[in-house]
């Protein structure tokens, strides 16, 4: 009953979020600027509003970068129109353009492929549409001009730890008679497997995608495959013994359990407290979620 009626309040509040902020249609377009910053969000039509909020009240405070969006598949041609107005004629990915080199296809993973590619040259941060900054944002300023990379934690807590640390703590897990352990400590478990050629100092967190920096970096989207692929195919004999296609995207997204190889990490954005999640019930101690 308690779950129902959680679930109708979610509703509630979304479609009353969707209502309150139709004024941002009102507001003056962002100027974007071309100085090595991207702002990057992968949205559809349903979040289109929502996402405006999110990436101008970002872009007022930070007064740096422009626009790059991954279309999920559903945004249309008045919703390109609304987008092209408002943020600068945004460049425009299609997820079907998106290779992710022989690692699974599901959209999280095309987001974080996507990502790379263009962190190639520039410095990227990771935005969702249902965050709103509600301040200045100095440390993330540090950090870009520092070209250090940054992430929310995912849970309070958790630090930036070296894989073999993280795979001996999930080993340490003891297991019933008969049980596989959930998937994702199985794949923390085998981080120890990873290796990235030039990189030997990796670190590994489990962060949070809503609000997300990535220094540049040339390695590009086939170094992570290559240091990802071990990992998926002892899953996939661990998990799924048989199948032929990965089923991994049903189950699994490592998209923002990040490893980073060459340039420090930093968490500190994660207590600045200026990016908040959209209206609803507090997740942790600064983020939020509709209806949640």
């Amino acid at each position: 009953m308690m779950e129902l009626r959680d679930r109708l309040l979610r509703k509630l509040r979304e479609r009353l979020y969707i209502h309150q902020v139709r004024g941002v249609l009102d507001t003056p377009p962002l100027v974007p600027r071309d100085d090595g910053v991207i702002v990057y969000s992968m949205i559809g039509t349903k979040v289109l509003l929502p996402y405006l909020v999110a990436v101008k009240s970002l872009h007022h405070f930070l007064r740096r970068g422009r626009v790059v969006i991954l279309d999920d598949g559903t945004l249309t041609d008045a919703d390109k129109a609304v987008l092209a107005h408002h943020l600068g004629k945004p460049e425009i990915l299609s997820t079907a353009k998106v290779d992710t080199h022989g690692c699974p296809t599901y959209s999280s993973w095309k987001r974080l492929f996507a990502l790379l590619e263009l962190r190639r040259e520039n410095y990227v941060i990771q935005l969702d549409s249902d965050t709103v900054t509600i301040g200045d944002v100095p440390l993330v300023t540090e950090l870009v001009d520092r070209k250090t990379s940054f992430i929310l934690r995912g849970e309070d807590g958790v630090a930036f730890t070296d894989p073999a640390t993280i795979a001996r703590q999930a080993r340490a897990y003891a297991l019933a008679p008969g049980e596989k352990a959930h998937v994702q400590l199985a794949m923390e478990a085998e981080m120890d497997r990873v290796s990235i050629p030039g990189h030997d100092k990796l670190r590994y967190v489990r962060g949070c995608a809503g609000f997300s920096g990535f220094a540049p970096d040339p390695g590009g989207s086939r170094l992570a495959a290559s240091a990802i692929r071990p990992i998926l195919q002892f899953l996939e004999r661990a998990f799924w013994p048989g199948h032929a296609v990965h089923p991994f995207h049903r189950h699994i997204s490592l998209s923002w359990r990040c490893l980073w190889p060459g340039q420090p990490a930093d968490d500190r954005a994660a207590e600045s407290g200026c990016v908040i999640r959209s209206p609803g019930s507090l997740q942790g101690r600064r983020s939020r979620r509709p209806g949640r």
